[in-house]
């Protein structure tokens, strides 16, 4: 289902609080290795998409749940090198400011309501059959909307 009243249930959730803002800064920081605004929005939109319309929403442990999905990202299999993350890092600080924004429902979604990505140079079996929906960067987005 694609909403467009994405942020404002964001907003609603109240999720903006600095544990949550860390732990959306980290996923960000650790899932991509380009730290281009475009994709970090992207990466942020994908969370966001995945958080309201792939989990049941009745409390904050399961965003915690969702944004720490190990088959979903991977660098959270890592638990100690995500401790490790140098947070006055510049690019981490970045993350930190689009996990911000995200939280507080304030970002345009530019990947047309996408659950998934991958790499360009890498095709998951997931994504056999699928058509992308957007390109940003050196990765392709998809959606469940018809």
């Amino acid at each position: 289902m694609c909403d467009n009243n994405r942020n404002l249930m964001i907003k609603n959730f109240n999720l903006c609080n600095n544990m949550n803002k860390f732990i959306f800064a980290k996923t960000l920081f650790k899932s991509i290795s380009l730290f281009d605004e475009n994709l970090i929005l992207a990466l942020s939109n994908v969370i966001l998409n995945r958080f309201l319309y792939e989990y049941n929403i009745d409390s904050e442990i399961n965003f915690i749940k969702c944004i720490t999905n190990t088959s979903f990202f991977p660098c959270w299999k890592n638990l100690k090198e995500m401790d490790e993350i140098d947070i006055s890092n510049s690019n981490f600080k970045l993350c930190l400011d689009f996990a911000d924004k995200a939280l507080k429902g304030k970002l345009e979604d530019n990947t047309f309501s996408s659950f998934n990505f991958h790499k360009k140079s890498f095709y998951p079996t997931w994504s056999i059959g699928l058509k992308s929906v957007a390109i940003i960067d050196d990765y392709l987005f998809y959606n469940n909307c018809d």
